[in-house]
């Protein structure tokens, strides 16, 4: 399930989304049956940012749902976010019923701390079976605008921010440095080691909590 972030209209959304399923077929292809793409208003205006933040908490109930009713019959489910549709995906995650498999966060538009201990998602990173942060101190979007806008550095720039507490503390949370291959915000849609990277996660060949690609 993919599930898009902040700032892109519709077609866009759907453009972006056909070239994931894209990437997935040729390099994912022997670990799912079918990529469905959840769409949300998250805006289409670079000055909508906190109206789509408040959006994101309103469609998680929806999107948690939906996260149910896929469970009741999937056999696994995971979810794949870009930039703000992190937070809807944390959001969404509430108890054990919406187990992900995999959660794959890429850009995350959320608070770097936010996924320690005793910080907001915790708990939704403890109901998932693994989580994989890909983030890139070389995304300008994160670097710059996020920053201004939260007064603090996102996940999807810089990774967790007390690296000791992830360690400590939550050993399905996999840490991906994407620094040497992205370096636009919508970069990892189209990056083809960061599917490669997904299927050797899938496929058990990666042991590392921390890496750089």
């Amino acid at each position: 399930m993919l599930i898009h972030g902040y700032n892109n209209e519709e077609d866009d959304v759907v453009r972006a989304y056909a070239i994931i399923d894209k990437h997935i077929n040729t390099y994912v292809s022997n670990h799912y049956d079918i990529v469905i793409g959840y769409t949300w208003p998250g805006g289409d205006d670079p000055l909508d940012y906190f109206s789509a933040k408040r959006r994101s908490g309103a469609v998680s109930r929806r999107v948690s749902w939906w996260l149910s009713d896929i469970n009741s019959s999937a056999k696994c489910l995971d979810v794949m976010t870009h930039s703000m549709g992190s937070r809807v995906a944390f959001l969404s995650i509430q108890n054990p019923k919406e187990k992900i498999r995999n959660l794959f966060t890429m850009a995350a538009a959320i608070d770097n701390e936010s996924i320690q201990i005793n910080e907001p998602f915790y708990s939704s990173t403890q109901l998932c079976g693994k989580v994989y942060v890909f983030h890139s101190k070389n995304d300008p979007v994160l670097a710059t605008a996020y920053q201004v806008s939260e007064w603090d550095s996102a996940l999807g720039l810089t990774g967790p921010e007390d690296t000791a507490d992830i360690i400590n503390n939550s050993k399905n949370v996999k840490v991906i440095n994407s620094k040497n291959l992205i370096r636009v915000h919508g970069g990892y849609k189209t990056c083809v080691p960061i599917y490669l990277h997904i299927n050797n996660a899938l496929n058990g060949s990666l042991t590392h909590q921390f890496v750089t690609l």
